[in-house]
C-alpha cells in the first residue's frame, strides 16, 4: 500500500503519486487518496493515449493510472502518516468493476478530466463505505469533502486537467484504443497511497 522506505512502491513520485514513507514530511501539506493500480495491458492503453492526445494537459496531473478507492482529502505530514495506519486494515483488499465507455467529467465548469467510466461491484462501494466509516470514526479532522459517500463516482482518468478552457467541450471523451475491453469485469487488489504533495497551487482530486 504504502512503503516503509525506498523499497517496493518507490517510484518517482512526480510520476506516479504513489506515497512512500520515507517522502513524507511531517511538516508538509498533502492530497492524498487511496486507490487501485490498473492492470498493466490496461495502463499501457492509457499512456498511449496520453502521449497521442496530451498535448494541452500539464504533465504534473497526469498520475499512473489508476481507480481512485476513496479520495481522502488534505491533510499534513502527520496526519497523513497516521493514518496510513490505520489503513493498512485496508491493503489486502479487492472488488470488481466493469468497464464502460469513455466520459468527460469536468471540476468547477473548468478543468476538464477524459475519462473511461466504469461501474462499480456492490463490493467496491462497500469497501469505500467502511474506509470512510472508519477514517471519520477515528479522525476528527477527517475532511475529505464532497467526492466521498453518495459524491463518489468510480471512474479511470485517462487524461486530467485537459482541455482547461472549454473548448473541446463537444468530444464525448478520451480517445481510448478499440482494443479497449468495454464491458469487461476486472477484480482490482491492494490499494495503494496516492499523494501530492502542495506547494501554493490549487489541489485536485486524484
Amino acid at each position: 500500500m504504502i512503503d516503509r522506505d525506498s523499497g517496493g512502491d518507490a517510484e518517482d513520485p512526480t510520476l506516479t503519486g504513489v506515497a512512500v514513507l520515507s517522502w513524507i514530511d511531517p511538516a508538509g501539506t498533502y492530497e492524498a487518496a487511496l486507490a487501485f493500480r490498473l492492470p498493466a495491458s490496461l495502463a499501457a492503453d492509457i499512456r498511449r493515449a496520453r502521449r497521442q492526445w496530451g498535448v494541452q494537459a500539464p504533465a504534473e496531473f497526469q498520475l499512473e493510472p489508476h481507480l481512485t478507492l476513496i479520495y481522502l482529502g488534505w491533510m499534513n505530514g502527520t496526519q497523513l502518516l497516521d493514518l496510513w495506519q490505520t489503513l493498512r486494515q485496508f491493503e489486502a483488499a479487492a472488488a470488481d468493476i466493469t468497464l464502460g465507455p469513455p466520459e468527460r467529467l469536468s471540476r468547477d465548469g473548468t478543468a476538464q478530466n477524459l475519462c473511461a467510466s466504469v461501474t462499480p461491484s456492490p463490493a467496491l462501494l462497500a469497501l469505500h463505505d467502511a474506509i470512510l466509516r472508519t477514517c471519520r470514526d477515528r479522525y476528527p479532522w477527517f475532511t475529505p469533502g464532497v467526492f466521498v459517500g453518495p459524491g463518489y463516482h468510480p471512474h479511470i482518468t485517462v487524461l486530467a486537467e485537459a482541455d482547461p478552457t472549454g473548448t473541446e467541450c463537444a468530444n464525448p471523451g478520451p480517445p481510448l484504443p478499440p482494443t479497449w475491453p468495454v464491458g469487461a469485469t476486472l477484480t482490482l487488489r491492494r490499494p495503494v497511497l496516492f499523494c501530492k504533495a502542495l506547494a501554493g497551487r490549487t489541489p485536485s482530486p486524484p
